[in-house]
């Protein structure tokens, strides 16, 4: 098992929230008893799970007992109207005082305000606990996008440090810098565009390449500037390649297959 790859699919942090299938959990119990390094990774969760819950524990609103019994003591105060005698029993007598049926109202409305209170204060500890439970999901999701993130930049940084990899600079006047960064080992080309100059709504940049044996240049990826100088673009793959080209191109890129207008050119060394 690829237990990196388990572990970010995020399923650990479901269990341990209580969410996923019947299947889903069945499956995670049997993975942690058989592998000690999931079961590891769960305690971590649940032990981090538990401190959040511990740090954003939500208390009742001051004075609500307090409430609750003033109410209850109100209700028992207020004015009712005069009992009506019980009429005389079998065994003689007039009847007189409290009764089990003069006090009735009073049992079953002492019942109904600590019913409504209990319902009420029920209903505030659950929607305080879904909240609470929406804002744990979404900092686990923030967690594992960052984890995600950072993942891809040490990925970057391995491809771009790797001694197969050469970087091919090319510089304009028109259109600004960008670099390619070539791995043949590996087939893989990326390029950074964040230093590209902004474009007008009709128009668009475009790569392209020149092989070996091949006089005419090959049209790869069309492109707008990007925003994060460290985010790598990928870009088609070619073999025998013995220079890069950007060209500006209209809205969509070239309409024949060939350079409108090159800016810059970078050859490998």
């Amino acid at each position: 098992m690829n237990f990196e790859s388990y572990i970010r699919s995020g399923i650990l942090e479901s269990y341990a929230l209580g969410l996923g299938t019947p299947a889903e959990r069945a499956e995670v119990e049997r993975n942690i008893a058989q592998y000690p390094v999931l079961a590891a990774e769960l305690k971590a969760i649940e032990d981090s799970l538990a401190a959040y819950a511990q740090a954003h524990a939500i208390a009742p609103p001051d004075g609500l007992k307090s409430k609750i019994l003033e109410k209850i003591e109100s209700e028992m105060k207020a004015p009712t109207p005069e009992p009506t005698p019980d009429p005389p029993s079998s065994e003689g007598g007039s009847g007189g005082g409290w009764t089990l049926k003069s006090l009735l109202p009073w049992f079953i409305a002492g019942i109904a305000v600590a019913l409504g209170v209990a319902l009420w204060t029920s209903k505030t500890e659950y929607r305080e606990q879904q909240a609470l439970m929406r804002t744990m999901e979404q900092q686990l999701k923030d967690c594992k996008s960052d984890s995600m993130l950072q993942q891809q930049l040490r990925q970057d940084m391995a491809f771009i440090n790797d001694p197969a990899t050469r970087r091919i600079d090319m510089l304009g006047d028109v259109g600004g810098q960008l670099s390619v960064y070539l791995n043949a080992s590996q087939q893989a080309v990326f390029a950074t565009t964040a230093r590209m100059k902004p474009l007008p709504a009709n128009q668009d940049y475009q790569l392209w390449v020149i092989v070996e044996g091949n006089p005419n240049p090959v049209p790869l990826e069309v492109f707008q500037p990007g925003s994060d100088p460290l985010a790598l673009v990928p870009v088609s793959f070619r073999e025998k390649v013995q220079a890069f080209a950007v060209s500006l191109e209209p809205k969509g890129g070239s309409p024949d297959g060939k350079p409108t207008q090159v800016l810059m050119i970078g050859a490998l060394s």
